[in-house]
Parts: structure tokens; sequence; C-alpha cells
């Protein structure tokens, strides 16, 4: 999923005053914050959620190196159970639906913000791509798909409910679903209670494998298979506060 703001844009380098305020100021928001929101979406309680995430922009080549795991997990299980409408909600740049999906499906659709859309449709002569906000959702997608798969997006949403309503719309009575996110423990270690900020200021909040779980048990979704992943592809460097290895986990079932 792309998104633009002031954080990580080279436009915005006349703009450096903002980052200062935003450094000296989320923190005191945030806790004000999440003093006022009492849902916690399955996370323990005293975990402290990013109210304030930053906006971000992923290049083509880091869109390449990550999640390409989960993308291989998608394209199996499309094989496996020979699934034909496929949709990814946050397709980003659209490089891993190119080199993974479209091998083994023919009907493809990938949701995302309206400038990730435009950069898919100049690029591929392949799939339906369709610009959307999970939120307030705005696109009218009359095909009901065999598999709704979104890879590393619900991190990034002040209310995950509104994907998870996204993907049940989007999902034929019976269909499959993959949903992909941070596993918190492996990535930070269990002793970390957030916010997620800290470590990644593009992420609302991250959620262990037992607290995902019942989160999207809680929401209707009967999960039928949860596995870990190595969330990035080739050498990568030491980052303070994150490892690395086996950190994002894959959640499969059906609403």
């Amino acid at each position: 999923m792309i998104t633009v703001g002031f954080g990580h844009c080279h436009m915005y380098d006349n703009y450096m005053w903002m980052d200062r305020i935003y450094y000296w100021t989320q923190p005191y928001i945030n806790l004000l914050l999440n003093y006022f929101k009492s849902e916690k979406y399955g996370i323990k309680q005293e975990y402290v959620a990013n109210y304030l995430p930053r906006a971000y922009i992923d290049s083509e080549e880091m869109a390449a190196k990550y999640q390409a795991e989960v993308y291989k997990k998608a394209a199996r299980l499309i094989k496996k159970y020979k699934l034909k409408n496929v949709v990814d909600v946050g397709c980003g740049h659209g490089v891993k639906l190119e080199r993974f999906i479209k091998p083994v499906s023919r009907n493809i659709t990938g949701i995302d913000t309206p400038i990730s859309i435009g950069f898919c449709k100049d690029k591929y002569k392949f799939g339906k791509w369709v610009a959307d906000d999970i939120s307030k959702p705005y696109a009218k997608l009359s095909t009901k798909h065999d598999l709704v798969m979104s890879v590393d997006v619900i991190e990034h949403l002040i209310n995950p409910d509104d994907l998870v309503n996204y993907i049940k719309g989007l999902s034929k009575p019976g269909g499959w679903v993959l949903i992909s996110t941070p596993e918190r423990d492996r990535l930070r270690g269990k002793t970390h209670n957030g916010p997620a900020g800290e470590a990644n200021p593009a992420h609302v909040r991250e959620w262990n494998q037992k607290e995902l779980k019942g989160y999207l048990t809680s929401r209707g979704m009967t999960v039928m298979e949860q596995i870990l992943v190595n969330d990035v592809s080739g050498k990568h460097k030491s980052v303070p506060g994150r490892n690395f290895g086996n950190t994002c986990q894959v959640v499969i079932g059906k609403f």
C-alpha cells in the first residue's frame, strides 16, 4: 500500500518544521488519545497504540523485497483450490501481484489509493485496478471473489474493523481470506507494549499471533491456518527496535 505524506517524501523537504512539531507533540497527544479510546481490537490492555501514524511512500524496489513469502503462500492457495477471482486490498505497486499471482490467476483486481492505482494502470497490461478508500469506500465492485488478500495493511489503520468489513464485502460466500501483518512478539520482543510508532511511525498497532487470531475470530472469521513467514527478502541493514526473520504472520480463513 502506498500513501503520501510529509514523512518520507522529498517534495516536502521544505517543511522540516512539520517533522519537528510531529516529534514534539506526538507522544503527548497519543497518550491522551489512548486514554479516551478503550477499544483494543484484541491487543493486550497495556498496549499503547499510535493514533498519529505518519504517511509514507514505498519505493518499487522496497515493495519487491517485503512480503514476497506472503504472496507465494497466496499463489499456493490459489493453485490448491483452483481459485479464479483474486483481489488484493492494498496492492501498492502491484509488483508482487505480477511476479507471484499473475502466473496462477487470470482474474486479478488490485485496490489501493489513486496514486498507487495510477502507477499500476500505467505499468501493467493485466488485471483490474481500482482506486478506493477502505474507511470510506466509494468504488462499486459487483464481483465477489474467491480469494480476498490484504498484505500488511491492517497495522496502518486507525480502525481495523474498516478493513474487516471491506473484505467481507468483497468475499463470495465461502470465499477464502488471507491477511498478513507483523507479529509483534517476534518483531519487537514479548515485553513490547507500544506505541508501534516508536519503532515504525507508519504503524498504528501490531498484534501477536494469539491476539490477531482472537480479534479476527471475534469479527466472524473462521481461522483455518496461521503461520509465520520471512518478512523481507535479500540482505538488509540492522534496524534498531526490530528483528528480522519469520516476523510476518499470515492468517488464512473464511468469513
